[in-house]
Parts: C-alpha cells; sequence; structure tokens
C-alpha cells in the first residue's frame, strides 16, 4: 500500500475514534448524579440543621431526579460531621451542611480541628439565613433581656444557658452575650440544640441561645422568646426586639445554613449543587415550609461569591473569639 494513502487512513480513523470518544466522554458527565448523594447533617434529628437538609433533599429530588439520603452525624459542635465529608472522596457525592459553628468559628476554638474549612472545602451555596433566639425557660424570674441581665447581676454564678454545643454559633452568641453584659453565668453544651431545649423546657437551664426551629415551644407556651440576635428585628418576628435595643447595645450575632463539597471537588458539580439549590430555594412550597420555622431563603450567591463570605466570617469569628472567655 502507497505510504501516503496508509497515512491518511490511520489518520482518518484516529479522528473517526476521537468523534466517538468526545460524545461518551461527555454523556459521562451529564450523567452526573448516577448514585444517590448523602447530603450530611452534622447535628441529630431535629434541629434546624437538619429541617433544612431534609427539605432541600426532598426538593431537589423532585425537581432534578437525583436520589438524595441525608445522614446525621452529631457531635463535637458539628466538627465530627464536616471532618467526615472533608476527608470524603470530591466526587460529588457527599455533601455537607454547615453554619457558623462548624465552618466560621471552629478554626478560632479548636486547636486540633481536623478540616481547615477555607483549604478542605468547597463553598456551594447559602441555602437560609436566620436571627438566634433568646429563649427562657417558661417559669424564669425575667421576661427579658434587662431583666435577665439584671437577675444575673443579682445571683452571680446561678444561671446556666445551653447551645447546641461548644463552639456553635448559639454558644459563642451566648458567650459574647455575657462577655458584653458583663455577667457569671455557666454555659452547659449539648450534643445538638433539640436536647438544649428538652432540658430548657424541664427547667434544667435558665435560657438559652437557639435557631428558629424552636418556635414551636415558644408558640406552645412551653419556652419564652425574650428577643433575637440579629442588628435588626426579623421580618417574620416583627414584635420580638433585638438583644441590642433591649438592654445590651452593641450585640450582634446571625446565624446560616450552607452547603459544602470536599475541596477538589469537579466545578461543574458545584455549579449543579448552586443552580439545585437556588432553584429549590426560590420554590413556593418551599418558601412555605421555611417561613413556618422562621427560615428565610439567603440572597442568591455564586459559589465563588459563597466562599468569599466564608473567609470574611471566619475572619470576623477569629476577631471576635479573641476577646472571649470560652471557659464559662
Amino acid at each position: 500500500m502507497h505510504p501516503v494513502r496508509s497515512t491518511r487512513r490511520l489518520l482518518f480513523s484516529l479522528l473517526g475514534l476521537c468523534a466517538c470518544i468526545l460524545p461518551v466522554s461527555q454523556q459521562a458527565h451529564a450523567a452526573y448524579p448516577e448514585k444517590p448523594i448523602t447530603f450530611i447533617v452534622p447535628f441529630p434529628a431535629g434541629g434546624g440543621v437538619d429541617l433544612v437538609g431534609r427539605i432541600l433533599a426532598e426538593r431537589i429530588g423532585a425537581q432534578s431526579g437525583a436520589s438524595i439520603v441525608v445522614d446525621n452525624r452529631g457531635g463535637a459542635g458539628g466538627t465530627i460531621g464536616v471532618a467526615s465529608a472533608a476527608r470524603s472522596a470530591p466526587d460529588g457525592y457527599t455533601v455537607s451542611l454547615g453554619s457558623p459553628g462548624n465552618i466560621s468559628i471552629a478554626p478560632s476554638i479548636y486547636p486540633k480541628l481536623q478540616y481547615d474549612p477555607a483549604k478542605d472545602l468547597a463553598p456551594v451555596a447559602m441555602a437560609v439565613q436566620m436571627p438566634i433566639l433568646v429563649l427562657s425557660r417558661p417559669d424564669a424570674p425575667f421576661k427579658n433581656v434587662s431583666e435577665l441581665i439584671a437577675h444575673a447581676k443579682t445571683n452571680p454564678g446561678t444561671l446556666s444557658y445551653g447551645s447546641g454545643g461548644t463552639g456553635t454559633s448559639q454558644h459563642l452568641a451566648g458567650a459574647l452575650f455575657a462577655n458584653l453584659a458583663d455577667i457569671d453565668v455557666l454555659h452547659v453544651p449539648y450534643k445538638g440544640s433539640s436536647p438544649a431545649l428538652v432540658d430548657l423546657m424541664g427547667g434544667r437551664i435558665d435560657f438559652m441561645f437557639i435557631d428558629t426551629s424552636a418556635m414551636s415551644a415558644v408558640t406552645s407556651g412551653r419556652a419564652n422568646l425574650l428577643a433575637v440576635t440579629n442588628t435588626e428585628r426579623s421580618p417574620l418576628l416583627p414584635e420580638t426586639p433585638t438583644v441590642a435595643e433591649s438592654g445590651l447595645p452593641g450585640y450582634e450575632a446571625s446565624n446560616w445554613y450552607g452547603f459544602f463539597l470536599p475541596a477538589g471537588a469537579n466545578a461543574q458539580t458545584v455549579q449543579w449543587l448552586n443552580e439545585q439549590i437556588t432553584k429549590a430555594m426560590q420554590d413556593p412550597s418551599v418558601q412555605e415550609k421555611l417561613k413556618g420555622q422562621m427560615l428565610l431563603a439567603a440572597p442568591a450567591q455564586t459559589p465563588d461569591e459563597f466562599r468569599q463570605f466564608i473567609l470574611d466570617d471566619i475572619a470576623k469569628w477569629k476577631q471576635v473569639v479573641g476577646t472571649l472567655d470560652l471557659s464559662k
């Protein structure tokens, strides 16, 4: 066979092979997700993070056809669950929910933290924002923040407050409160906000900082709502004062829940999840369910915008933690 003709035939064969391979490669990527996606909720079932994870798992599954399972891995203020997600394969099938405590605050209070949120996680999307509630036991001798502070000053060391765990946003909100109010109160950490709320309703702790999933305890009269921790009143709780306006000027703490993949995840996978979460948050039925728990959809962000928010939040809490005595 003529050498030139042979070379041409070989070239055409290779081009044909490439043409066959390219669609297969594209189809393989387009098939994501090919197997169930796991949403790791780093807290026990029943709390606010768990609620958001389950609502979005159901909605994203319905709108995309993806199979999503929720895996609760509580403990250590949510850092155990986030650490397990950070160590998983960056293939898009293990997604962690995160919140200020285990993302923004943890690097400043856990010297042996098993992950670096800024390096080991790929921010996908913020889902919701909400105030932290200040609740008291139903028979507490104080009915507002000013009375709580006055009672604590008159009876130093006698009041206790609970949170969903050491290093959570609720714990730091309480520590900041005690620091600015200059009161001596005992922090009691729990393995999640749900068991803490049970003890508050039972009178075993005096007050607590908790997410808005606890509103059912307020409406049923099993806990008293004293204030919210945001700088401004929540549009969903317009009659409830902020801590700053009811006895502690300058106080502010806020809460959010977001989604993360392990670092190294494919950019297209990150974008797919970001778009699915954004779409789910715009669904009226999802917004109605969240509204019932006093949760508001966060403004839509790109993954890069969410990453910058996380970096800024880590820096903010590092500065705050430096001013606090977390031994109490």
